[in-house]
């Protein structure tokens, strides 16, 4: 029986240490994540340091305490070589270690298939109705939340942070 309880204690305090170990970490510095031409340096109110993309739809990252924030306005057509998807899984490897590329385009995906959280509104012509769609995974002590707001031209907003 101790010898029972011994292992099923190292097993809890292994598992423990792994979970420890995958948690949230703050990123420190987000132009040593992509190549140096892609990223500039920007101000915005309240972050703690923030960047704009040198991509067709200029998406920016916010860092604040406890969270990262990836926007972009889209309107369907993205960037070839850098997507919002591509940006979101390099982002997600470097805070989360979520290695899993499809894991942000599955979720942004999972998004848009949605349900709209408030009644579509006609904005007539070529403007499209407006939408608002959330959805949200944990992995790796990550919370990933996905909000899409807008009607044609919209705007795609990522925060990931610690999950509760």
């Amino acid at each position: 029986m101790k010898y029972l309880l011994a292992i099923l204690s190292f097993t809890f305090v292994m598992l423990n240490a792994e979970v420890a170990n995958s948690e949230f970490k703050q990123p420190g510095g987000i132009p040593a994540m992509f190549p140096p031409e892609l990223t500039k340096s920007i101000t915005l109110s309240g972050s703690l340091s923030a960047y704009q993309f040198n991509t067709s739809r200029e998406p920016t990252v916010a860092i604040y305490p406890k969270k990262v924030e990836l926007n972009m306005v889209y309107n369907g057509i993205d960037d070839e070589t850098w997507p919002y998807t591509r940006i979101l899984a390099t982002l997600l490897n470097n805070v989360c270690q979520i290695k899993d590329t499809s894991f942000s385009a599955n979720l942004i995906e999972q998004t848009y298939r949605s349900r709209s959280l408030t009644p579509p509104v006609n904005l007539g012509g070529n403007a499209g109705s407006t939408v608002l769609k959330r959805q949200s995974a944990t992995r790796n002590g990550c919370l990933v939340k996905v909000e899409v707001d807008g009607a044609r031209w919209h705007t795609i907003t990522t925060t990931i942070a610690p999950a509760r």
